[in-house]
């Protein structure tokens, strides 16, 4: 072990050994065999905007198999593809839901209060809710003095593709085999 790099220099470093771009696909090969593959995302494809950066990073993540990078990355950039919102009649304390949209919250309420605005179109925690028979108001964690019908909320907000120690990736971790030698 070096003093100066905390690094073991006994054991082998996996390096990237090859990085391309092939058809809208950025794959990176690294010295242990592991490979990663990054696609153009539909959406970058159809407005024209293949993100070189973005998709090196991931295919690196990917070829390293690091899952919270991936994810991490993903959810920056394309939050909608790992969320659903889900609009229900009720909600519970904990639950993370998404606010309405400025647009939305003029439309859909007699009553706007003004603090909204820092919550629209937010993720925010419900930390407190007040039934009765025929409602029920609820308290935010971001917004903690002010208490809000349910039509302000656009629904619950649920992780669609849960990353755990079972699952192999958001989308497919690529590894290089000796049977697989087509990219």
């Amino acid at each position: 072990m070096n003093a100066d790099t905390n690094i073991d220099m006994n054991k082998p470093v996996t390096t990237i050994v090859e990085h391309f771009t092939y058809k809208n696909k950025i794959i990176i090969i690294l010295s242990n065999g592991n490979w990663g593959m990054a696609k153009c995302h539909p959406k970058d494809k159809n407005e024209g905007n293949f993100d070189i950066d973005f998709g090196t990073q991931l295919a690196t993540a990917r070829a390293y198999k690091n899952k919270e990078m991936e994810l991490a990355l993903i959810n920056y950039k394309y939050p909608s593809n790992l969320y659903n919102i889900i609009k229900q009649d009720k909600y519970e304390i904990g639950d993370k839901v998404v606010i309405k949209s400025l647009e939305e919250l003029k439309e859909s309420s007699n009553f706007y209060e003004k603090d909204l605005e820092k919550i629209a179109d937010k993720v925010v925690t419900i930390d407190k809710y007040i039934s009765t028979d025929t409602c029920r108001v609820y308290r935010f964690k971001e917004l903690n003095h002010c208490y809000c019908l349910d039509n302000v909320i656009k629904g619950i907000y649920k992780l669609v593709h849960p990353i755990s120690a079972n699952t192999t990736s958001v989308d497919t971790v690529y590894q290089k085999t000796s049977n697989d030698n087509k990219l």
